[in-house]
């Protein structure tokens, strides 16, 4: 008997034929095509101005103390008179690898560098998802088109270009599904381990909210395969797993909770409009971008939130046809239920009609239509649903003979999960679009003012998943010579319909303009209408073959026509949003919304040098500056990015939530928000304020100290003799002083000069807080001395003051924003910092007391935070031989059944 050959013996001729290496090799094609411009034609890819504004800035700021001090600070003086670094909610600072490896890069490779990690971050998620796919189709075809689908939807791509290493929850999405599919007892401890390191990874390097949603996903799919299977196994191994991983990134989660009391952000309910649900069938059918958003919703629509799932129309209605025509009659049921939650964007249209048969209070309008839809449209459909399922071939292979036949019958995962998939995409969407479901999460997340529209990212794999399934029933596992040319065919004819199509669509533009006004009230870009209603053609042309049973090669031949047309669909709608004109050809950066390209040499990050210009001009050391920016330009913001990019020191920013005390000062009105503070061309400058505050300068922000542009690359180069800059003409509080006269707060602390109206006088006559502050938790009024030197050095997470001796006590302020993971000792003894005319840092110090020191230690690096590291690790430890343990313990010899 001839031994069979291990996988180390496999001749190395015969890896090269694996049908898997064909997908990983288009996967790559596909990530190197969309970031062309930025590899290897020498563009910027800036993308969102949320990448540039939260994370490139954290980018330079980390990789400036890198070159600077060798380390990276918890705590950034750059914007709000200071913040933390390690409170950021979208992503890991200091401890993550990223920073440290562009450190080693000149400066001018560190955007390529990143566009670069983007690519390969795709590329993980395209195979990933592939991966996952593997248990719904033996196909290799129908699960490429399946990655693509994922890994090029509209959420997946806005986050790729909006992130960096935080874009790996969405690469670790299908591998925890996968993780959860394959847990059973005989697999409970490696699946356990494998999804607690996989948890805390996630939880550990991505954006908090995000894995909020994923953890819905995930759960309800462990939840459900435990019913399914009549197994406590995955849901037990899946919450503990999830327990274990999150308790191994708690100090990074409740480094970031310390954070959320000291923000102001509201708690108002932000919902989606229900017409936005048309968004499903096509993503820019409201819109490619938000130019054409303006012509067909008047702006209503922010084409960078809201539903954001698949951006390939025969895609999407290839995951509802995936229920409707499954044999299944719980998929079958969610099916009809998917279609009933999307019949919500005919109230834009019949609203009259369903307000006359009847209202009702307490219900939405959105609910009613669902409801009536139900009735009238539902039973019906179920009917036809019905016979038509009785038609397809789709029974369920039970063996491996049954996967080398060409009648390509459905994988058991795949009639397993459908329902659950279906099941959660009906459900996630009512979450999003009809208002009782959205008050749900709403209040879930205990009222916070999320776009809670973001659910989109764990909508969008079970939609892909269904998207595959259905493919994959067209195409045979096995392909043969006469396989491979019906398939190459339908490639082929697909190839050709799509560029008819888009010819088509064009014409259907030059002929009826920009938009169909016989569609008023609810217009559509036309071209969007054409490409939507030729896909649901494709689709259907294709699901008639099933339907009517064609023979094997005709089915191959509409699979590969399927398959095809979702895949250009996908990538040429991925490669508009990231490479088309509008991220090029703007009148000013970020223009409309718009992502943003930046041509060969215009935008630079500067040199050590250039840096230092700048620092010296508006003294960045001793004086804070503001940015005065003009709104029709920069429709974006631009102190995070500036702040950065050039090392400077603000009192302006942009984050999660303004910091509570910052709001409370006596701004302008539309000064603030609840997630920035900026000045701009509209309101005059609070100068008194911001001398409080240790602004000195004001600059005019041009193009030229926004880009950085080389010499010849179209716009000015950056000179700091061109800025415009005015300095306050008040005296300008410094950055560490003593107050001559100290006040209790009282219970709404306002500084000197401050009466408490609001909306503020135009310049508020804020007194020198040199002169006179006022102090929470004082209990009465103090007039101190203010004799004596003092030698402040200000490093990052780190301040001394030197003072020289005076045998009485002083008050010393530092100008920078009070937080409570400051802490302060004089001469070497603890001391209280207290909260200093509203956003400062004071300290009462003791007479003949020669230094006082300053250190920023957030919860991650306290003994605490280390030790709750250390015990969640070993706690993960324990619990996956406590696992092994149970799993041995359950073993038992196989029973035979008895006999009759």
């Amino acid at each position: 008997m001839t031994r069979p050959m291990t996988r180390r013996e496999v001749p190395r001729g015969e890896l090269w034929r694996s049908p898997h290496l064909p997908p990983l090799i288009l996967f790559a094609v596909c990530s190197l095509f969309l970031f062309r411009l930025s590899l290897f034609a020498g563009w910027t890819f800036i993308g969102d101005a949320d990448r540039l504004n939260s994370v490139l800035n954290t980018r330079f700021f980390e990789v400036l103390s890198l070159h600077q001090r060798g380390t990276i600070p918890a705590w950034s003086d750059q914007q709000f008179m200071g913040y933390s670094v390690v409170g950021l909610h979208w992503m890991l600072t200091t401890f993550s690898p990223v920073p440290y490896v562009l450190a080693l890069l000149p400066t001018a490779g560190m955007l390529p560098a990143l566009a670069a990690f983007s690519a390969v971050m795709l590329f993980l998620t395209l195979a990933a998802t592939y991966w996952m796919l593997g248990a719904y189709s033996a196909s290799p075809l129908a699960r490429t088109v399946g990655a693509i689908l994922f890994g090029l939807g509209s959420y997946t791509v806005h986050k790729l270009l909006q992130l960096d290493l935080s874009f790996a929850a969405l690469t670790m999405m299908p591998v925890l599904m996968l993780l959860v599919r394959a847990t059973r007892r005989a697999t409970a401890a490696r699946m356990f381990l494998a999804l607690a390191l996989s948890w805390a990874f996630v939880a550990l390097y991505t954006v908090l909210q995000e894995i909020a949603y994923i953890a819905m996903l995930y759960s309800s799919y462990a939840l459900y395969r435990s019913v399914r299977l009549r197994d406590g196994w995955p849901v037990m191994i899946g919450a503990l797993a999830f327990i274990c991983g999150v308790a191994i990134a708690s100090s990074r989660i409740l480094t970031v909770a310390v954070d959320i009391p000291d923000v102001a952000r509201s708690s108002m309910d932000i919902p989606t409009a229900p017409f936005e649900v048309l968004r499903y069938f096509g993503d820019g059918l409201l819109g490619r971008n938000q130019d054409e958003n303006d012509l067909v919703r008047g702006g209503a629509v922010n084409t960078h939130e809201g539903v954001q799932l698949l951006m390939s129309s025969a895609g999407a209605w290839a995951a509802i046809l995936a229920g409707l025509l499954a044999r299944s009659g719980a998929a079958r049921g969610w099916g009809i239920g998917l279609f009933l939650v999307l019949s919500v964007a005919f109230v834009s249209w019949w609203r009259p009609f369903y307000d006359s048969v009847g209202r009702f209070e307490s219900v939405s309008r959105e609910f009613r239509v669902v409801v009536m839809n139900a009735v009238l449209m539902g039973v019906p459909l179920w009917l036809v649903c019905w016979g038509l399922a009785r038609r397809t071939p789709s029974s369920p292979a039970t063996s491996d003979d049954d996967l080398r036949t060409q009648e390509t019958p459905e994988l058991p995962a795949a009639v397993e999960d459908a329902p659950y998939f279906l099941l959660f995409a009906a459900l996630g969407l009512a979450a999003i679009v009809i208002p009782e479901g959205h008050a749900l999460l709403y209040y879930g997340f205990f009222r916070l003012d999320f776009l809670h529209s973001r659910l989109s990212v764990a909508i969008s794999l079970p939609l892909v998943a269904l998207a595959t399934i259905l493919v994959s029933r067209f195409l045979p596992a096995r392909l043969d010579g006469a396989a491979v040319r019906w398939l190459g065919g339908g490639l082929a004819v697909a190839v050709g319909l799509w560029l008819l199509r888009e010819a088509g669509a064009q014409a259907a533009v030059a002929r009826f303009g920009v938009v169909l006004e016989e569609l008023r009230p609810r217009r559509l870009i036309t071209i969007e209408t054409v490409r939507v209603m030729t896909s649901l053609l494709v689709v259907l042309a294709a699901c008639a073959v099933l339907v009517l049973r064609g023979r094997v090669p005709h089915r191959t031949l509409a699979g590969g026509l399927l398959a095809g047309w979702i895949a250009l669909e996908a990538i040429s709608a991925a490669d508009f949003r990231m490479n088309g004109p509008q991220t090029w050809g703007q009148s000013g950066p970020f223009a409309a919304q718009n992502y943003l390209n930046v041509p060969p040499g215009g935008f630079q990050v500067p040199t050590a040098e250039q840096r230092a210009v700048v620092r010296d001009r508006l003294e960045a050391d001793t004086y804070r500056s503001v940015m005065l920016r003009s709104g029709k330009e920069y429709a974006a913001l631009v102190e995070p990015h500036l702040a950065a990019f050039w090392n400077l020191r603000l009192v302006e920013g942009y984050s999660t939530g303004i910091p509570r005390r910052l709001q409370a000062l006596p701004w302008q009105e539309n000064t603030t928000s609840p997630h920035n503070l900026n000045l701009d061309d509209a309101h005059q400058p609070p100068w008194q304020l911001l001398a409080a505050l240790n602004v000195k300068y004001m600059v005019t922000v041009d193009r030229s100290l926004w880009f950085n542009a080389a010499p010849g690359a179209g716009d000015t180069p950056m000179a700091v003799d061109n800025l415009t800059i005015r300095e306050n003409p008040f005296p300008v509080a410094p950055r560490a002083f003593f107050t001559a006269r100290i006040t209790p707060a009282g219970n709404t602390p306002r500084l000197i000069g401050d009466d408490g109206t609001r909306p503020p006088p135009f310049d508020p006559p804020i007194a020198d807080p040199r002169m006179h502050s006022v102090v929470e938790g004082l209990d009465a009024e103090r007039v101190l001395s203010t004799a004596g030197t003092l030698d402040a050095t200000f490093d990052g997470d780190r301040v001394t003051v030197r003072l020289s001796p005076l045998p009485e006590e002083r008050f010393l302020v530092l100008n920078e924003r009070y937080y409570a993971g400051w802490q302060a000792w004089t001469d070497g003894r603890p001391a209280e910092i207290l909260p200093t005319n509203l956003a400062m840092r004071g300290v009462l110090v003791p007479a003949g007391t020669t230094l006082v020191e300053f250190q920023f230690v957030p919860f991650l690096a306290t003994p605490a935070g280390i030790l709750l590291l250390a015990g969640s690790i070993a706690a993960t430890g324990v619990a996956w031989y406590g696992v092994r343990w149970a799993v041995r313990r359950t073993d038992s010899p196989a029973r035979t059944p008895p006999a009759g």
